[in-house]
């Protein structure tokens, strides 16, 4: 499944896999959450390995420019933009540097209608701050 070269991980040896009931990032906070947030600061380079969520994953860097690998693409994102990953797509994510990740996880079924593809978006002033604010707001929510 995965291109020559591409240095993506065969479906095999994954970090995560589609079966809903392992331990997936925002899955642990509140599974049947249409929408959940992390914000993950890190200090020096990231190298997040090959892996997939059974959510859609919105990646933005507010600070930090990142690379973000798939089977269909690699992208060099910088703070103006963001990366829409869908459900069930196997990528990494990394950072030669400092980087301030601030990610959406949306449940499948908030997926739709978005793209089936990866995506890289233009990061408008409003969504930035929207994002900012959604990863400050409680891990449960109604």
């Amino acid at each position: 499944m995965s291109p020559a070269g591409s240095g993506l991980a065969p479906e095999g040896t994954l970090v995560n896999d589609l079966d809903p009931s392992l331990p997936h990032i925002g899955d642990h906070q509140d599974p049947a959450a249409p929408v959940v947030t992390l914000a993950r600061d890190c200090v020096t380079a990231l190298s997040h390995p090959p892996h997939r969520h059974f959510r859609g994953q919105l990646l933005y860097a507010s600070k930090g420019i990142m690379t973000v690998e798939t089977q269909f693409g690699r992208w060099l994102v910088p703070p103006s933009q963001a990366v829409w990953v869908p459900p069930g797509v196997i990528h990494k994510v990394e950072s030669l540097g400092p980087l301030y990740l601030r990610s959406l996880y949306l449940h499948p079924e908030a997926c739709r209608g978005l793209p089936e593809q990866c995506t890289v978006l233009t990061v408008s002033p409003l969504l930035r701050e929207l994002i900012l604010r959604a990863v400050t707001l409680p891990r449960f929510y109604d």
